[in-house]
């Protein structure tokens, strides 16, 4: 699989929607058809608080669910909104938030897996 690890350096600041497309594939990098897909799931956290999950966001299925879609090509199209881009504390300036997409399909090892992370920046501290 390609570079499981993506990191979006524009900040977003809190309350911002945020839209994600990424094309699922499997471990050789072809493209899964929406067919081929078992699940498709996110988990949305602060990276200083693993543990701890932004919305209620674990492992979540968003396999067209959740603010997710999937083109039939395998194309997932996923919109993070204002509930999803809040600080897991207000004394931060800035959190850098993790999206971690997983996804299985038939007849496959997987999952596959892609994490991104992108600086949410608190609007109230922003002078």
């Amino acid at each position: 699989m390609s570079d499981q690890r993506q990191a979006i350096l524009n900040p977003v600041f809190e309350r911002s929607p945020v839209l994600i497309t990424l094309q699922l594939t499997d471990q050789a990098d072809a493209p899964l058809a929406k067919v081929q897909l078992e699940t498709v799931t996110l988990t949305l956290y602060d990276k200083r608080v693993p543990g701890e999950f932004i919305n209620e966001r674990d492992e979540q299925n968003v396999l067209d669910a959740n603010g997710g879609t999937v083109s039939t090509d395998g194309v997932l199209t996923l919109v993070l909104g204002e509930d999803d881009q809040v600080l897991t504390s207000q004394g931060h300036r800035k959190e850098d938030h993790v999206v971690l997409l997983k996804w299985t399909w038939i007849a496959g090892p997987g999952p596959g897996i892609k994490e991104i992370t992108y600086p949410l920046i608190n609007q109230v501290q922003v002078t």
